[in-house]
């Protein structure tokens, strides 16, 4: 029995997402074309950097175990982050790495671009303090 194509009922999933994901921003504040923008400048520094949306006002940003400072471009890094402060309503911007391959020359790298290391006891609780190294820009 064929089954009727126009009978099926659609879900609207934007609304359940917001209500079960607590870090899903309410409004048009992180709308489609942001998510679009910002997966475009993260993908000029790195195809291998990953961001997340944590806690509503923080974009915490993962690099990758053996990821090498100098293969980023200075320009598409700072391009992001001019992005974010401009377009997102984040107010902090958390990069974190694996604390086993951070080395002094990661860190001067990004305190030379605003960065900061951020203490264990502040790091958001979805971010383990034991495996990840985190480094914080304030907007």
């Amino acid at each position: 029995m064929a089954r009727n194509i126009s009978s099926v009922e659609t879900v609207n999933v934007g609304t359940w997402a917001s209500s079960v994901i607590p870090d899903a921003p309410n409004g048009d504040l992180f709308n489609n074309e942001h998510i679009r923008s910002l997966e475009s400048f993260v993908n000029e520094v790195s195809s291998d950097w990953c961001c997340h949306l944590v806690e509503g006002n923080m974009l915490a940003i993962f690099l990758p175990f053996d990821q090498r400072t100098w293969d980023l471009s200075k320009g598409a890094f700072v391009s992001l982050l001019e992005f974010c402060e401009d377009s997102l309503p984040v107010k902090r911007i958390l990069l974190c790495l694996n604390k086993i391959s951070v080395d002094e020359t990661v860190i001067s790298c990004f305190k030379y671009l605003g960065f900061s290391p951020l203490h264990p006891h502040s790091y958001p609780s979805c971010i383990d303090p034991q495996g990840v190294f985190a480094m914080v820009y304030n907007m």
